[in-house]
């Protein structure tokens, strides 16, 4: 899986809890590339974003169904401002 920001700013972005374990810093337009969970049914992971300020910027909820469907990527860019 690889995961893109398309923000124009520094990032830090949570792959499934909001620990360092998860953590990932990006820089802007950085693509990060790791693996992705697998266990009984789907997985799913939330993908949440913030920004220097500690504001959430970018959050969606991935299904490993839909993320093949989209070529293994997850971009992380405006327009997904909170998973509510």
């Amino acid at each position: 899986m690889s995961i893109h920001n398309g923000f124009g700013e520094t990032i830090q972005v949570y792959t499934g809890q909001r620990t360092l374990e998860y953590r990932l810093n990006m820089a802007p337009g950085q693509t990060i590339t790791q693996g992705w969970p697998y266990g009984w049914g789907p997985a799913r992971r939330r993908i949440e974003a913030f920004n220097a300020a500690g504001m959430m910027v970018f959050c969606e909820i991935v299904i490993t169904d839909d993320l093949g469907n989209r070529g293994w990527r997850i971009e992380v860019a405006p327009g997904h401002p909170s998973c509510e």
